[in-house]
């Protein structure tokens, strides 16, 4: 909570979006009803996925969770359920390819309901004090303890009662939780990757039993940050990115930059993505962005510009034919000729299939 926090503090001063969900009552009132009539059906559930809405992506005419749904594709989607958080609207039941999804609403609803009646019993309070006025911390850490205990005891009684053979989540360390509530009751829980870990991302704390990663990085590199063991890893590729790499980008297409911007050396492209901009680009110059290593598997070279050492305390250069300017520095044209070096991708590819003979041992 206290990390959760400070990072909170981070955002702020950067104004930093973080995307939380819509406060619009008439549409809060709406997701509330989204879904609801699986109630009816949970004790038939045997796979719980935790999503969110806008991982989803327009599959010819069907919205397709690029994380979850091709495990429930081979799980059988008669048997999963789908918990979806969303920013501001679900999509329709007729939009999306998940059979069974219903909103989280109701699951945060009953567990405000259930802190209303927690006691936070925080031992050595004054260590708390002490930290939260060193860090600046203005949060209610008694709210949010009573919050997380309802959590816990809201989805024990709520796994007891489905039952399930797998619980699946994104981001498990927002998700603490659910985790400890499953894992109490020796449900298996199953992460998927989001991001680039690496040798050294702090964040992968919280202990599923099994991480769906985007290659085989993550089992040879010795993080030791990182919980998850070799044998805990399955390396699936990234979904989307797979498809991208497949489809028509800016490359093959003639772009008017002089349409985008009046400044000379600043192009908008706001009718592309992030990964149409990066395949139809060369380089990809970068602090210590995850686009380092989805630019490789689009075919892009990385430079990276080293500001306060940003760099080496989240990528380790020299596993990585890449091009590093330290803070100050111009990018000398005669390297980028030598730049010719092809890495391994961090990614793995066919990622279907990699699903379908995967062996998940419930």
């Amino acid at each position: 909570m206290i990390a959760k926090n400070i990072l909170e503090i981070i955002r702020t001063t950067l104004s930093y979006n973080n995307k939380l969900r819509t406060r619009n009552k008439k549409q809060l009132v709406i997701n509330f009803f989204v879904g609801l009539s699986n109630i009816l059906k949970l004790r038939k559930m045997n796979y719980l996925f935790f999503n969110n809405s806008d991982k989803r992506i327009l599959i010819e005419d069907k919205y397709y969770d690029i994380f979850f749904d091709a495990w429930a594709d081979k799980l059988g989607q008669d048997k999963s359920l789908f918990i979806e958080w969303a920013i501001n609207k679900h999509y329709s039941k007729n939009e999306i390819h998940s059979k069974n999804r219903i909103s989280d609403l109701l699951f945060k609803l009953i567990i405000m309901h259930i802190s209303c009646f927690t006691k936070p019993n925080i031992e050595d309070e004054n260590v708390l004090s002490k930290i939260k006025e060193e860090y600046g911390l203005n949060s209610n850490f008694n709210k949010e303890i009573k919050t997380k205990k309802a959590e816990i005891v809201f989805y024990l009684w709520f796994f007891k009662l489905v039952r399930p053979k797998g619980v699946f989540v994104l981001s498990s360390f927002t998700k603490v939780s659910i985790v400890i509530a499953a894992k109490e009751l020796g449900i298996k829980v199953f992460e998927a990757q989001h991001g680039y870990i690496g040798d050294s991302h702090p964040f992968e704390f919280s202990y599923p039993d099994v991480l769906f990663s985007f290659g085989n990085y993550e089992k040879t590199c010795a993080n030791s940050n990182l919980i998850f063991r070799n044998k805990q890893i399955i390396p699936i590729g990234n979904f989307q990115l797979e498809r991208i790499k497949k489809q028509e980008t800016p490359k093959n297409k003639e772009i008017d930059y002089s349409k985008h911007t009046n400044v000379d050396n600043i192009i908008e492209l706001p009718d592309y993505t992030i990964y149409d901009v990066l395949k139809g680009s060369d380089y990809n110059i970068t602090i210590f962005s995850t686009t380092a290593i989805e630019g490789v598997f689009l075919g892009v070279k990385p430079i990276f510009y080293n500001i306060k050492n940003l760099l080496k305390k989240h990528f380790n250069t020299d596993k990585m034919s890449a091009l590093v300017i330290e803070e100050g520095a111009l990018i000398p044209a005669n390297l980028l000729e030598l730049m010719t070096k092809d890495q391994e991708p961090y990614f793995i590819e066919d990622y279907n299939l990699n699903v379908i003979k995967a062996n998940l041992c419930f």
